[in-house]
């Protein structure tokens, strides 16, 4: 995104983590206490509305509340696989997100669940490309990049990582499929 014209690209310090590609400890977190930004899209392990937000590690979770207070709008973004799990550890409940961005897996009855909540749902049209991502439109120009990749969480536990993030859409940046 920061080849991209007009785009300013900010980094949080932290130590780097190369299997989810990210940054994280106190360092980031604290880049994170100084600023304020109008939207924030959080990643998930787990989403159910007896548990909340859960993650598989304690690492992380000092940097995922300051970059929740902020945001004004936190967009959570999970597939539906991982609705209704949990995970070992809980960020908070339901009421620290917005809106619910997920596939068209999810049932209705979970639909109307987050809804209850005052969580604002939108469900996405996904369309499996190669690579094993999945893009789903969120408005006439923007997409969610929705893809899994499996890391090893220091546990030797198998533990999927839900990759998001918001792109402006442009005629060169996705495949032709995923363009109309």
């Amino acid at each position: 995104l920061g080849a991209v014209p007009g785009n300013a690209v900010h980094m949080p310090g932290g130590q780097f983590k190369a299997p989810t590609l990210s940054l994280s400890g106190d360092k980031a977190a604290e880049y994170f206490r100084s600023i304020f930004a109008a939207k924030l899209f959080l990643a998930t392990a787990g989403v159910a509305s007896d548990s909340g937000l859960t993650y598989p590690s304690f690492a992380d979770l000092q940097l995922k509340e300051a970059m929740i207070k902020a945001a004004s709008h936190v967009y959570l973004v999970a597939d539906s696989t991982k609705i209704n799990k949990s995970s070992f550890t809980r960020l908070g409940s339901l009421d620290m997100i917005q809106t619910f961005i997920t596939d068209d897996a999810i049932t209705e009855t979970d639909v109307v669940e987050f809804e209850r909540c005052g969580i604002e749902m939108m469900i996405a049209r996904c369309r499996r490309l190669a690579h094993d991502f999945r893009f789903a439109r969120i408005d006439r120009n923007q997409f969610v990049r929705l893809g899994a990749q499996p890391f090893d969480d220091g546990n030797d536990a198998a533990e999927f990582l839900f990759e998001s993030y918001c792109v402006r859409s442009r005629a060169r940046a996705f495949p032709a499929d995923i363009q109309n």
